[in-house]
């Protein structure tokens, strides 16, 4: 099913974070530490622009917000081809990705990372949590990561960072985590515990510190919508290809060909217009209280 933080997801897991190995008796006093692992889309990307001469390229560099920004310049700096502050290049030799040339992204730190608008996408469940007694910081924890990267790429920063978070909430607490989180928060947190288990610490490592693994709404089995979105231009919506207000891209090798296309003016405008819409729509009505419904 689709997943969200809705109150029975919150009660399985501070049932899971409350539970004790079998045969022993439940002691309320002992609560694993929990590790919030940010979705898909829904954590804030920040860019720093150095390149000489671009319109995109402030006077003094400065990190600032790349996603989510509904400004319509931002979002051209961001996405337009010429542009491309969140463009990569893929080398499939080594895996790895690579941005534009003085070009660096980052997600946010700490919790602002793991905001969608500003929101915060897991504010229900840290509110649930810190009702039951944890407390953010100590034992409930953030780990944002750059949604846009290959896993070879996640190997060089993300993961370390994960590991280090990991043994700094075992250390600090003295029981294992609970890692859990939306989305790819699932297929992140498999990608680093088969890396944590093959190079770095190994099976022992991971039955020391990791008590349990929770994904909610985890695309396990792939996105039919990603394939539909590659081959007929839809964005940020699920019109079907070739219906009114799918944007389209020209793909003489389709079958039936796909000879309409749009700008990419056009398509970004369309995209940041019309996700604005969506938003503003959803926000009146039950964003702010579970924000996590708006990712899947």
């Amino acid at each position: 099913r689709h997943g969200s933080f809705a109150k029975r997801d919150t009660d399985r897991l501070a049932f899971v974070a409350e539970r004790q190995p079998a045969g022993t008796t439940r002691d309320s006093s002992v609560r694993h530490p929990v590790v919030l692992v940010g979705p898909l889309l829904g954590q804030t990307l920040q860019v720093n622009d150095a390149r000489w001469l671009n319109p995109c390229s402030p006077w003094t560099p400065t990190w600032t917000t790349a996603w989510v920004n509904l400004d319509k310049f931002a979002a051209v700096c961001a996405f337009h081809s010429s542009h491309a502050q969140l463009g990569l290049t893929f080398d499939p030799t080594t895996n790895r990705t690579k941005s534009p040339e003085h070009v660096q992204v980052r997600v946010a730190e700490g919790w602002d990372g793991l905001t969608f608008f500003g929101i915060d996408v897991y504010g229900n469940l840290t509110q649930r949590l810190e009702s039951e007694g944890f407390v953010r910081d100590v034992d409930i924890l953030p780990m944002g990561y750059d949604w846009r990267l290959s896993v070879a790429d996640w190997e060089q920063e993300a993961f370390p960072r994960f590991f280090r978070t990991i043994s700094d909430a075992v250390s600090r607490n003295g029981q294992p985590v609970v890692l859990t989180g939306v989305s790819m928060a699932a297929p992140f947190t498999h990608a680093f515990l088969r890396w944590a288990n093959a190079k770095r610490g190994g099976k022992s490592w991971v039955q020391k510190n990791v008590h349990a693994f929770v994904p909610v709404g985890g695309p396990f089995n792939g996105a039919v919508n990603a394939l539909s979105a590659l081959v007929g231009g839809m964005a940020f919506a699920y019109t079907p290809p070739g219906q009114p207000g799918a944007a389209k891209f020209t793909c003489p090798l389709c079958d039936p060909p796909m000879a309409e296309q749009v700008s990419e003016e056009q398509f970004v405008m369309k995209v940041v217009d019309g996700f604005g819409a969506v938003l503003k729509e959803l926000l009146m009505d039950w964003l702010v209280t579970d924000i996590t419904r708006l990712l899947r």
